[in-house]
């Protein structure tokens, strides 16, 4: 039985978009981003807390991190 070749998958075109729209003033979701203790508080599902967040918004600066 002759082996199968896994297809190769371009990552661009296997990017996922996702769009959501806040009934809020722009700066009010942008501190809601930027602010670790803010983003704390509604990171996840309803009833799930954050016990740390770090983010780091540096050229090169690691990843967001709720944990």
């Amino acid at each position: 039985m002759a082996a199968r070749a896994s297809p190769v998958v371009d990552p661009v075109q296997s990017e996922i978009v996702i769009t959501r729209v806040f009934d809020a003033p722009r700066e009010l979701v942008w501190n809601a981003w930027t602010e670790p203790e803010r983003l704390m508080r509604w990171w996840g599902r309803k009833g799930f807390t954050s016990s740390v967040c770090k983010v780091d918004f540096r050229v090169g600066g690691s990843r967001l991190a709720a944990l």
